[in-house]
C-alpha cells in the first residue's frame, strides 16, 4: 500500500531581524520574554507530536556547517 506523505510547513519571521536585503523589516518584540518563550515551547511540543522524519531549514550558506555541527551534537 502506497501511503502518501503528510507535509507540515511552518514559516516564521526572521527573529533576529537581520538587515539581509528583505523588502520589509518587521518589528519583533523580545523573543526572550516569558510570553514568547512559552509560545516557542508550544510550537516545539506540537512539532514533537507531529514527529517529522525530514526537516528543512532556511539558513545562510555561511552558517550551514555550524548548523550541521549543532544538529549532529544534538
Amino acid at each position: 500500500m502506497n501511503k502518501k506523505p503528510t507535509v507540515f510547513v511552518l514559516g516564521t519571521d526572521h527573529l533576529d531581524n537581520p538587515n539581509n536585503g528583505d523588502m520589509f523589516m518587521s518589528q519583533t518584540e523580545d523573543i526572550h520574554n516569558e510570553k514568547r518563550q512559552s509560545e516557542i515551547r508550544h510550537v516545539v511540543d506540537c512539532l514533537k507530536k507531529f514527529s517529522p522524519t525530514k526537516i528543512a531549514l532556511e539558513v545562510l550558506t555561511k552558517d550551514q556547517s555550524k548548523l550541521n555541527e549543532n544538529y549532529q551534537s544534538f
